[in-house]
């Protein structure tokens, strides 16, 4: 009965390795992406290393074989996509992927999903991003079991993404509802939304960032985040937001680790309705030159808020702040100075 067993296990292995197109890229060896000895390519009969040139978006699969760890360097800007692990069933072993600081991997949206993390719950990709790694629209990141389970795609898990200190993942908004991975968000890393149509990003309550950034510096219209952003360990800032409105809370709490900073043409509504409390440990930097009515920062649409703030308030610019819009109340409780 072993060696059936055994038999079958080769000859899936086989079937696999079989899969492979004209076009397509797999690691050879550890290296850095913009090495050609790092590659090799299939030509339609063979695999060929060193490879002609280093795997980008418009070539086919890209597969981190077992054992070897690719690392996109300092000064190096790859645009990718199809990047997929190799799938020895429940092995424990496959590839790695390193975005370093100082490097930047953009993923576009090509077929299927654009980074395919294997997870079989016994085998885990490692991709780690202490550089930069930007999702451009309608590119996606998922964690897959390549159907050794017969699950098939799902959410990114901490077990697999790690953006590390100084690591920033910039996740750009599409026509549609985009996931942001609850990824391994380690201290000093960076969550970036640049926000370029009307679309608002999904949000798990349940995650922890650290600094979380948006950029809405071509947002076209109001933005609700309805209280999905719930701990930010470092710090909250609101770059721009193109005269527009991001509203942020409602029947929910946010707690900040740092500074909020609202800068650019940034409007931002804190709460817009029910109850909401936010916890600032930092200081409250508004220096919006938003001057287009009614005023540039609310603190309270139609329900109750409760801002407690341990650190400064500091208000520039030619921006106005209104505690309450409509209707309900506002507490504001500064145990630092009022600038």
């Amino acid at each position: 009965m072993k060696n059936i067993y055994t038999a079958l296990f080769l000859s899936l292995c086989s079937l696999m390795s079989l899969g492979q197109s004209t076009g397509d890229f797999r690691s050879f060896a550890t290296g850095d992406w913009n090495n050609v000895n790092t590659w090799e390519r299939f030509n339609g009969s063979i695999w060929v290393n060193p490879a002609p040139h280093t795997p980008t978006s418009a070539d086919g699969i890209i597969t981190l074989m077992s054992g070897t760890i690719v690392t996109i360097p300092n000064g190096q800007t790859i645009t990718a996509d199809q990047i997929e692990y190799e799938n020895i069933p429940f092995s424990g072993s496959t590839g790695a992927l390193v975005v370093a600081t100082g490097g930047t991997l953009i993923v576009n949206n090509g077929s299927g999903d654009d980074i395919r993390l294997l997870n079989d719950f016994v085998t885990f990709a490692s991709l780690q991003v202490a550089g930069t790694l930007r999702l451009n629209t309608g590119a996606t990141i998922v964690d897959d079991d390549y159907f050794n389970l017969g699950i098939g795609p799902g959410p990114v898990t901490k077990l697999t993404y790690q953006v590390l200190n100084g690591g920033i993942h910039v996740h750009t908004t599409g026509a549609g509802v985009d996931v942001i991975p609850d990824a391994d968000w380690q201290p000093g890393s960076t969550c970036q939304v640049d926000a370029t149509s009307g679309a608002v990003p999904s949000i798990s309550s349940t995650i922890a960032f650290y600094n979380f950034t948006w950029n809405g510096v071509t947002q076209s219209a109001a933005l609700n985040l309805a209280g999905q952003l719930s701990v930010i360990n470092g710090d909250f800032t609101v770059q721009d937001t193109n005269n527009q409105f991001l509203l942020l809370s409602q029947n929910s709490t946010l707690t900040i680790g740092g500074d909020i900073n609202v800068q650019g043409t940034s409007k931002v509504q804190l709460n817009s309705t029910g109850t909401s409390m936010f916890n600032i440990s930092g200081d409250m930097n508004i220096s919006s030159a938003s001057s287009s009515p009614p005023f540039a920062v609310s603190f309270n649409a139609t329900g109750s808020s409760t801002i407690n703030l341990t650190g400064n308030f500091n208000k520039s610019n030619v921006s106005t702040i209104n505690m309450v819009v409509a209707t309900g109340t506002t507490n504001f409780n500064i145990l630092g100075d009022f600038s």
